[in-house]
């Protein structure tokens, strides 16, 4: 789904009707078709939020009136809610990002949020085939094309970490060449050497194994009013999230992996069923979101709580991984890092995502170092090579830049 217009708000009622035909229209298609829990919840935040009542859109409120729930029930403990409305992102990406709805009204319901907002369809240009003739009198500058600047900028950020990618993967080659050339020549213990980096091939090894290029799905670019793009906490995709695409590329690199760097908007269900995936953020990246909700670790909180948070499912009152939402200045930034075999897929999938990109950063520096993997597994079972492994670290924030990652909890299951 291409970057939409900014939000547009119905007034009128042929407004209202409007988006109540474009919702029939996506409810009948195949994507939602089959899904009542997600029809049932974005036919009634559409309809509340078209009556005035967006702002009373809450977790609690959803699970009382859609899945009847008590009035006091927990939160904490039944994510209903949360893990529908999940799937109602998911579903609403899907069915935009199929061509032949470019020119559709966008209906959207944006992370951490149940009150959707309403995008009006782009422009499509059409092509003329006699185009007017202008006098030199009349004539006005006239811009063959127009670029949005918001997806320019997208395209740059994701093109500068492809290149990233390329280049820091053929110099590591290059580089690895020579240092083995060296070693042999100095007689140096390979055994000795290879030691040093066990733990880092056995946590890689089941992506390692698959043939195939490696998917990197990053988190989306969000832009504010000027259209210039923002990323310390929910917005995610900055020059954080471009260094830890190639941290992670260098290591691939050495043992020849090809990878394949996608907008987590422009990544489809298809895409990580292909092969191994690396989900790049937190925030504003709903695979990482759809991956990690089940889990021990996930991520909770969003504007209504006035922060985000890493909510451990056997202590969901505890907050002290958390950070505040943009406005204060974030000296702690916190971070999943996880190895999960997807059961869907039969894939494994790799989670690098912070709170903010300085958290994603820290994580990915974790999995391809040795001394912070060997701290995750320093109590692991034996057998934790073949094993699912979710871990939170924390990292300082100096200068707007990671300091070295701190391991806080470890999961293996």
């Amino acid at each position: 789904m291409s970057v939409p217009n900014p939000p547009w708000v119905p007034k009128s009622q042929a407004d209202r009707d409007a988006v109540l035909q474009q919702v029939e229209r996506i409810l009948a298609h195949p994507v939602f078709r089959n899904s009542v829990r997600s029809a049932k919840v974005l036919h009634y935040c559409v309809e509340r939020s078209l009556h005035g009542n967006g702002q009373h859109l809450k977790e609690r409120t959803l699970g009382i009136e859609v899945f009847g729930r008590e009035a006091e029930y927990d939160t904490n403990q039944d994510t209903i809610v949360r893990a529908a409305a999940s799937d109602v992102r998911r579903r609403i990406a899907q069915y935009y990002h199929e061509p032949g709805h470019e020119t559709e009204l966008v209906i959207d319901l944006p992370p951490f949020s149940y009150a959707p907002e309403f995008h009006l369809p782009r422009e499509v240009p059409v092509a003329q085939e006699s185009p007017p003739v202008q006098t030199e009198t009349s004539a006005k500058p006239v811009r063959a094309f127009s670029i949005d600047s918001r997806k320019l900028l997208v395209a740059i950020l994701v093109l500068v970490a492809v290149v990233l990618v390329a280049v820091t993967a053929s110099l590591i080659r290059r580089v690895e060449v020579a240092k083995s050339q060296r070693m042999a020549s100095a007689g140096v213990n390979s055994a000795q050497n290879l030691a040093g980096t066990a733990t880092l091939d056995n946590f890689w090894r089941p992506v390692l194994e698959r043939s195939g290029a490696v998917l990197i799905s990053t988190g989306e670019t969000q832009m504010d009013s000027r259209g210039i793009g923002t990323a310390l906490v929910t917005p995610n995709f900055g020059p954080r999230n471009a260094v830890a695409i190639a941290q992670i590329a260098k290591f691939l690199g050495r043992r020849g992996k090809l990878l394949l760097v996608k907008e987590s908007n422009s990544t489809v269900a298809s895409d990580l069923g292909q092969g191994s995936s690396i989900l790049i953020s937190g925030q504003t990246n709903y695979w990482t979101l759809r991956e990690t909700d089940p889990l021990r670790f996930h991520f909770g909180g969003g504007p209504e709580a006035g922060a985000v948070w890493i909510e451990d499912r056997e202590n969901p009152s505890q907050r002290k991984w958390s950070i505040a939402l943009p406005g204060t200045a974030v000296t702690t930034d916190y971070a999943i890092a996880a190895r999960i075999l997807d059961s869907t897929t039969g894939n494994w999938v790799i989670v690098a995502a912070g709170l903010g990109e300085n958290g994603t950063s820290a994580a990915a520096h974790c999995l391809i170092d040795t001394s912070c993997l060997n701290e995750i597994v320093k109590s692991a079972p034996t057998n934790w090579a073949t094993k699912n492994v979710e871990v939170v670290i924390r990292t300082d924030v100096w200068s707007d830049a990671p300091n070295a990652p701190q391991i806080m909890a470890v999961n293996f299951w």
